[in-house]
């Protein structure tokens, strides 16, 4: 087994040398990526058809946005209970149970249509997603060093999200009468991504000793930098994106322009988190998380100070702060990975995922109260104090803690 629950320390191993020598290790985390990717399709099929079809049907906006809330309200549940269940189930069982469930939810919701029973069926989807995730990440976590641990959850963090992206573009390609059979068609997904499952059972990860309260709270507690990480980004890159449509428009942005700034800052994420995740793997990741959340901060100043029009420019800075923001997450990820027990592993990135959807849904609230309040000009002010704040955290905590 090559993980490690030491303190990360910068590394001169070259990038060949380790694909060389950890193949066996390798062969595990790229069987997780296939196997997560495949699940990733089936989700952003789904996320994208169930909107569609809710205003194809005549549903106000707000029967979207209660379903939303309802998959965020038990992903969090989700986040306490995960360690718990795949500690009762074991890591193969869970899979494939997790699999049975998403797919039947995906059939229920083609043969009960509606707001109400869809609201209920993305509630038990957010729980059983999360549980999905804590085992999934904390899986690739045992599997990895400190030498390679940033530049793998990088990549698992930019093929998830070309996954997702990939599923909502497919939506495209169907009419809406034949809407209902992507329903069946993301079931099929579901039911075949757990094939692809490591087999080599001593890889998985070992189970959390205990699920008490105090096990969540280590996280923070002995970690304080993975964890600040963590809310950093649902403040930042669940808050922004999802409120930019409001800002552009009193911007006076057309609907085109938005809409393709939006899908700039998801490309920006995809462009800068492999760099910075390898870098972070050869100097200190606190370091890379204040250097990415004071570059999140400098872009959103140069935002305030310039025209808003649709420029290479302005398209640019969007793009890097989408990288910037968007880098955080797996940045902390690999942080909280170095240091967490083996035994304590799922639990602690349990607590990160139910750090991030705090800040994901406090964000939001913050941001949009202040838009409501002083003009929508404010949201890349929120952005510039957010970034600044947690820039100075993780220098604050280099400081006190310097190794």
């Amino acid at each position: 087994m090559l993980s490690s629950a030491g303190p990360h320390t910068m590394t001169n191993v070259s990038l060949r040398t380790i694909l060389t020598r950890d193949r066996a290790t390798l062969t595990v985390v790229a069987a997780l990526f296939v196997m997560v990717t495949i699940n990733q399709l089936g989700t952003g099929i789904l996320t994208a058809v169930i909107p569609v079809r809710l205003a194809a049907d005549g549903h106000a906006a707000s029967a979207a946005g209660a379903i939303s809330t309802m998959f965020s309200a038990f992903f969090l549940v989700g986040c306490l209970a995960g360690p718990r269940i795949v500690g009762r189930l074991g890591p193969t069982r869970t899979l494939f149970a997790v699999a049975a469930l998403h797919a039947t939810l995906a059939i229920l919701h083609w043969t009960f249509p509606g707001p109400f029973a869809w609201a209920i069926l993305r509630g038990v989807a957010g729980l059983s997603t999360a549980t999905y995730f804590v085992l999934v990440e904390s899986w690739v976590a045992s599997q990895t060093t400190a030498e390679t641990r940033g530049l793998i959850f990088g990549v698992y963090m930019v093929l998830i999200r070309l996954a997702f992206a990939i599923g909502q573009l497919i939506i495209a390609f169907v009419d809406s009468a034949s809407l209902g059979t992507l329903f069946l068609v993301a079931a099929v997904i579901y039911l075949v991504s757990p094939l692809f499952r490591p087999r080599m059972l001593a890889s998985s990860p070992q189970p959390t000793k205990s699920t008490s309260l105090s096990s969540y709270l280590d996280l923070p507690r002995l970690a304080p930098a993975a964890a600040a990480a963590a809310f950093a980004h649902g403040l930042l890159f669940a808050t922004i994106p999802g409120l930019l449509p409001k800002w552009g428009i009193e911007a006076g942005l057309s609907i085109g322009a938005i809409a393709t700034t939006l899908a700039v800052i998801q490309v920006g994420g995809l462009v800068l988190q492999l760099p910075l995740s390898y870098i972070s793997d050869r100097i200190e990741r606190r370091t890379i998380m204040a250097a990415s959340a004071l570059g999140a901060a400098a872009v959103s100043l140069a935002i305030l100070n310039l025209p808003v029009e649709a420029t290479w420019l302005w398209l640019l800075l969007i793009m890097a702060w989408g990288g910037f923001a968007s880098s955080l997450y797996s940045l902390g990820l690999a942080h909280a990975s170095d240091i967490a027990p083996p035994d304590q592993r799922i639990a602690w990135i349990s607590s990160q995922m139910l750090i991030w959807g705090i800040g994901a849904m406090i964000g939001p609230m913050i941001a949009a109260g202040c838009m409501d309040l002083f003009g929508a000009k404010v949201l890349w002010i929120y952005g510039l104090a957010a970034s600044l704040s947690m820039a100075a955290f993780f220098l604050w905590r280099k400081i006190v803690r310097p190794r």
